[in-house]
């Protein structure tokens, strides 16, 4: 609540209350003439239209010359009487777009100014009350030189209205109180209060803004002790003696200067016994507003006050308490609900209803709703000509299309609203912002330049942290040095801290990492004023450092501290998770399988949960314990049995272990229940394998298996896109049970396979594939040189030097079986 709503309501310049003085029309056009006089005095509307004129109803006034200019034929003179009067009346009763229609050509620039003014458009509004203001002795004179003044401040243009009014000669109690206000506005506390202090005059009404405006002051200036002892004065009076709107504004102001002195919970029980006690009718929303700006409804004491005034008897506190209500359970886990009884609050013709819609519409933004959000933006729109409140659904539309990812008419809609008055930095600001989400940086710059030098000076500084987050939350190359240059260029910026961190978030990605320069600006981000977000961001990365680093043991030790203190955090499953990691990555696979389950029972609904769980069975496997696989295969089992994507590859490893544990017929049955889903792959090839294997053991005591053995692996390798390392698994497997059923020259074909086939181009992040390629070939030298005829011995010397000239783990191996071969055959290379 601005003093503004009171001051210049009391100076009358909305112009609504300007007083019905005899004479205006006279004044703004000459008198009628005789003639006129006569005829018009035979008109019975005339009459009763100039009685309420004098006596103040003038939308009266407006409805009786409206029936004169629609129902009488007037001659030119009398018109021109009628509409004067018509135009006053329509503005003085707030009917300013009637008003303009109603006015001819240039006439009444005075009046058609005030119109403008009143409908919000005061650039057009300012040269026709300008106009008027440089002339003194208008009998306008006053009303257009407050009303100018409003525009200007409207506009933002706070120097140019003080100059006006500093420059209009005498200086009126009314207008010391506006010039003081206007000097709190520009910050020039020091001129508000020396003309405060040496301003007289004025009825009692004028002496107690004076003081609230005085207490203002003081408490900007850092003084809430004496701003107090000035409001102190005024709360003390009798409720007779000090109107109720200034009470009221009182009381805000004290709540505002026990808050700045520590006096949180004291303001907090002035605003709630203010509530309690205010009459019927009188305004309690701003006071609600307070309390919400003090987290006075933060903890379940200050929500349970909150939900006993939404049932309270006086509509006022009921319907301003189901606001509040709604807006924190809209923001929370009833939406719904909250959702449903604001809607209920919409329905009606008020500041809450107004209130209510808009805040429906900004849930529907935050729902992502944007559809549903611009429809009732656009109904809202359509019954209100408030310009507060379409400034603010212009604001909330804008948002509404950032929030859709609809960046570029974000940033359009956001630019429009910069051009609406006092919007300037609000307007700018997001519409750079919008334009960075675009990817649009001309448009970024361009944005950014349209900030006002002075007031955007701040606004300036949040967007080049901004934009030096997006950079790095892209990973941009130039992000790091447009960091660095946020904190070169906004030494002691609140959002410092952000920058450090952002940056030692990019040292935590470079490849090396680097872990020194990381530290280092965690370190910095430490020191700086920090809350619990920021924190929580500082522990988080301050793990990442040390696991990036490679330093186990102080990344394991980071990560508990990380979930000790922030377990509620959605970043804790991560950070466990990657705990376990590292334990399992260093062979620790009891404390991994420790942790893997830790994350399943902490975290449960988290999309980690599974993972975990299929982890924590391979770990429990890895331990090489009767105990650890039979941990396996329950762990497994659990994730088995659900509707998890994971639950066909935990199978497959239920598959294998059971295989190592020799029971083939087990394994084939989860192998089967796997391929009969038509899996994709690689998992079809995988558990084809399996089952390959699984025949081959089976076929070791049952021969016909080891031809299902060898159909098994057929149908495996009839896959076009099958990898090297599977193809050459499953050749080897074949070549085996080939073996199995003594079909020698089967086998070698399989192995010779591996051997000479193309090398295809390795993919990226895939490794040469040795294992099967060197075990083939050794296997295929085993037959050739059990045959020992000298062809095979030839051939079994060739495919030698063929692994010997591959470069891998065993080509060592291969070059002496080859000398081997010759040594003990007499053949002798030329």
């Amino acid at each position: 609540m601005k003093f503004t709503l009171l001051v210049m309501a009391m100076a009358h310049i909305a112009t609504g209350l300007l007083p019905a003085t005899p004479g205006d029309v006279q004044q703004q056009a000459a008198a009628p003439a005789a003639e006129v006089e006569s005829e018009l005095a035979q008109i019975p509307a005339w009459a009763a239209a100039q009685i309420a004129h004098r006596d103040g109803l003038a939308d009266v006034a407006a409805a009786h010359l409206a029936e004169i200019t629609s129902n009488t034929e007037l001659s030119p003179g009398a018109a021109r009487s009628v509409r004067h009067l018509l135009v006053e009346s329509l503005v003085r009763s707030r009917q300013y777009e009637k008003a303009l229609a109603s006015a001819i050509g240039d006439e009444l620039p005075v009046w058609r100014g005030l119109a403008l003014a009143g409908l919000g458009q005061h650039k057009k509004a300012l040269p026709l009350l300008s106009a008027c203001v440089e002339q003194p002795t208008h009998p306008m004179f006053e009303y257009a030189l407050l009303t100018l003044v409003a525009s200007l401040r409207q506009q933002g243009d706070l120097d140019g209205a003080v100059e006006i009014l500093q420059n209009a000669g005498d200086t009126s109690p009314r207008r010391q109180l506006i010039l003081a206000e206007l000097h709190l506005e520009q910050e020039n506390y020091d001129a508000a209060l020396k003309l405060l202090e040496g301003a007289s005059g004025g009825g009692p009404v004028t002496v107690h803004v004076r003081d609230l405006l005085r207490a203002e002051a003081l408490l900007a200036r850092d003084a809430p002790e004496e701003a107090m002892a000035a409001i102190s004065a005024l709360l003390t009076l009798p409720p007779e003696a000090l109107p109720p709107k200034i009470r009221y504004r009182a009381t805000l102001l004290m709540a505002d200067a026990m808050a700045a002195s520590g006096g949180r919970a004291k303001a907090i029980s002035l605003l709630k016994g203010y509530i309690d006690g205010v009459p019927e009718g009188r305004g309690v929303l701003w006071a609600f507003d307070r309390l919400f700006a003090l987290d006075a409804f933060g903890s379940e004491e200050g929500l349970a006050v909150l939900r006993a005034w939404t049932k309270s008897p006086r509509p006022a506190v009921a319907m301003a308490a189901q606001l509040y209500a709604g807006n924190i359970d809209g923001r929370g886990e009833n939406r719904d609900g909250a959702i449903t009884e604001l809607q209920t609050l919409a329905k009606g013709d008020n500041r809450i209803a107004t209130r209510a819609k808009l805040l429906l519409s900004e849930l529907w933004v935050e729902a992502a709703d944007k559809e549903k959000a611009l429809a009732a933006l656009k109904a809202l729109k359509a019954s209100t000509d408030n310009p507060a409140v379409a400034a603010r659904i212009a604001f909330v539309e804008a948002r509404a299309h950032y929030k859709g990812d609809d960046f570029k008419t974000a940033a359009d809609r956001f630019a429009a609203v910069a051009e609406g008055e006092g919007m300037a930095v609000a307007g700018s600001y997001n519409a750079a912002l919008a334009s960075l989400m675009a990817d649009d940086e001309p448009a970024f710059r361009a944005r950014l330049a349209l900030l006002p030098e002075v007031s955007g000076a701040a606004a300036r500084g949040e967007l080049g942290v901004e934009r030096a987050l997006y950079m790095a939350a892209n990973n941009e190359p130039e992000a790091r040095e447009a960091l660095s240059e946020f904190l070169r260029a906004h030494k002691g910026h609140p959002r410092a801290v952000d920058a450090h961190l952002a940056l030692a978030g990019l040292y935590i990605l470079e490849w090396p990492p680097k872990a020194k320069s990381a530290r280092e600006s965690l370190t910095a981000a430490r020191k700086l004023e920090s809350d619990a977000t920021r924190a929580e961001r500082a522990d988080y990365l301050a793990f990442w450092i040390e696991e990036g680093s490679g330093e186990p043991e102080d990344a394991v030790r980071l990560a508990e501290i990380f979930i000790k203190q922030w377990p509620k955090s959605p970043l804790a499953p991560g950070v466990r998770m990657r705990q376990a990691e590292v334990y399992f990555r260093n062979g620790d696979y009891l404390e991994a399988l420790r942790h893997f389950e830790k994350l399943t029972v902490d975290y449960p609904r988290s999309e980690l949960a599974e993972p975990a769980l299929f982890f924590a069975g391979r770990a429990a496997m890895l331990t090489l314990t009767e105990e650890g696989s039979q941990r396996a295969l329950l762990l497994w089992q659990k994730l088995a049995k659900s509707d998890s994507p994971l639950a066909p590859l935990a199978r497959r490893h239920q598959a294998q272990l059971k295989l190592r544990q020799g029971e083939q017929q087990e394994a084939l049955t989860l192998l089967d229940a796997i391929l009969d889903a038509t899996p994709g792959e690689p998992l079809r090839t995988s558990a084809l394998m399996l089952k390959g294997e699984a025949l081959y053991l089976l076929g070791t005591a049952k021969p016909e298996r080891m031809g299902d053995a060898v159909a098994v692996f057929d149908n495996a390798l009839a896959n076009p896109e099958i990898s090297t390392a599977a193809r050459n698994e499953i050749l080897f497997r074949k070549g085996k049970a080939h073996e199995g059923l003594g079909q020698m020259t089967a086998a070698l074909d399989a192995y010779h396979s591996v051997t000479t086939a193309p090398r295809k181009p390795l993919k990226d992040g895939e490794t040469p594939e040795f294992r099967w390629f060197f075990r083939s070939g050794f296997e295929s030298i085993r037959i050739l040189e059990a045959r020992k005829t000298p062809q095979d011995i030839g051939a079994a010397i060739r495919i030698a030097d063929l692994l010997a000239d591959t470069l891998g783990p065993r080509s060592a191996e291969a070059r002496k079986t080859a000398e081997q071969l010759r040594l003990e055959n007499f053949i002798w290379q030329e």
